[in-house]
């Protein structure tokens, strides 16, 4: 069920009781600007425009790459 309210639904008068969601998911749009100018950028210069030029297969795998990374990094318990 989702339900679109159309007033506050927090007992602050807020929108949420969970913080300022404004701003919650920002990053993910300065990280679209980057990755925006870095793929302009000259391939042997920059490594994602290298990523890009190479094509989505590639990219793709990358990301599973670091994934598995951070993973793996998440289970060391230093």
């Amino acid at each position: 069920v989702l339900a679109n309210p159309i007033g506050p639904t927090c007992h602050k008068g807020t929108s949420s009781c969970f913080g300022d969601t404004a701003h919650q998911w920002l990053f993910l749009y300065q990280l679209e600007q980057l990755l925006a100018e870095r793929k302009s950028a000259d391939p042997e210069t920059s490594y994602t425009a290298k990523l890009y030029a190479s094509g989505t297969k590639r990219i793709s795998q990358k990301v599973g790459e670091e994934g598995v990374e951070t993973a793996l990094a998440a289970t060391v318990h230093d």
